[in-house]
């Protein structure tokens, strides 16, 4: 399955039915010309001195991975809660809007196949859903439960899949995130850990999201989290400097939550990951760079006034030469929550926003 592909789907359109689905084995491929930053864009770097250690070590499974995972953020959140607190948008609604979830449409046995595989995903165990010998009202049962998934948890559907598996017709399989490789039985347990840190680092940045806050604060808490901890790279590089993984697996929210580095796929995939976890209506949008035919990845959101488009990747590199922006500066503030005609000026992209700058405007 394609990146755009993969974009497409986590963005609610439907797969076809289930041989559709038999393809879905993660081979991603990356939007090789995205850029950073409408500046030149930065070179292979690591992100801030003060998450730079723990963002180069993956707990393994026998570390405490949420004591990881809270080590790894909690510095960021910190930042972001204080940015907002210093600048909050009060004025602004308050009113959600939420995802649209596929379970409430399923059928009771769609649904408790749907229950059975979210929590075998969980816990990253294979299992065969549809053998060999099974009808075809079967498959499609299972295939219509994959689907609401697919569509209703995207942070398990980002390392996990179905496909055939020898006399299993559907099975589950699971995805390696620091490789994009197919788990086999002996890497079964390092899928679940890298799964593991990923879950817990998007568990944490949702769960300390404030509360009482507007809902454009709640996607700006969630922005500014994501641009401190995420610095622009080509390549994922290991502690010392050395690259680690392809440029593949920097396209990928895992590289920008938990690696921290990430091209414009990887921040627009977290992004949009981290907003359907908190509640958040959000969708992927890929598009190019206006006038030309540069691709690019970001996302657009839903407030009371209209859809507007936030560009973490663009937000986070807008400094001098490309370089780190200051979370609430002008600089990081100008690709978020663009309207139409802002974003247009250097974004290109089929969906268009509905909503106005001057519904956003201090009050």
């Amino acid at each position: 399955m394609t990146w755009e592909n993969r974009a497409a789907w986590f963005a609610r359109q439907r797969p076809a039915r289930w041989l559709a689905v038999l393809v879905l084995l993660f081979g991603l491929v990356a939007l090789s010309s995205c850029t950073g930053s409408p500046p030149p864009v930065p070179g292979p770097s690591t992100v801030t001195p003060s998450a730079s250690s723990s963002a180069s070590v993956i707990p393994t499974p026998t570390d405490p991975a949420q004591t990881w995972a809270d080590t790894h953020v909690d510095w960021a959140i910190d930042e972001a809660l204080a940015a907002l607190a210093a600048d909050p948008r009060n004025d602004l609604s308050h009113v959600v809007h939420h995802p649209v979830t596929e379970q409430a449409s399923l059928t009771a046995t769609q649904r408790g196949i749907y229950d059975d595989m979210v929590a075998k995903m969980r816990a990253v165990k294979l299992y065969c859903f549809s053998k060999s010998d099974d009808t075809v009202d079967h498959v499609n049962e299972v295939v219509a439960a994959w689907d609401a998934i697919y569509s209703d948890l995207p942070e398990l559907a980002i390392y996990s899949g179905i496909s055939a598996q020898g006399t299993c017709q559907l099975g589950l399989n699971y995805t390696v995130l620091s490789s994009g490789a197919i788990a086999n039985a002996a890497d079964l347990g390092h899928a679940r850990s890298e799964a593991t840190s990923f879950l817990d680092v998007a568990r944490r940045i949702v769960q300390r999201i404030p509360q009482g806050a507007s809902t454009y604060d709640k996607y700006r808490y969630l922005a500014y989290v994501e641009s401190l901890i995420t610095a622009y790279a080509f390549f994922s590089l290991d502690a010392s400097g050395a690259v680690k993984n392809g440029y593949d697996w920097v396209d990928s929210a895992y590289a920008a939550l938990v690696t921290g580095q990430a091209v414009c796929g990887g921040y627009a995939e977290a992004y949009f990951i981290l907003c359907h976890m908190a509640g958040l209506w959000c969708q992927q949008v890929i598009g190019s760079v206006t006038g030309s035919t540069q691709e690019h990845a970001w996302n657009l959101v839903r407030l009371d006034s209209g859809t507007y488009f936030v560009d973490v990747t663009w937000s986070s590199n807008n400094g001098s030469g490309g370089s780190k922006s200051r979370i609430g500066s002008d600089a990081w503030m100008q690709y978020f929550m663009m309207d139409e005609a802002t974003a247009s000026v250097d974004h290109s992209a089929d969906v268009k926003a509905t909503g106005s700058a001057s519904a956003l405007m201090p009050r």
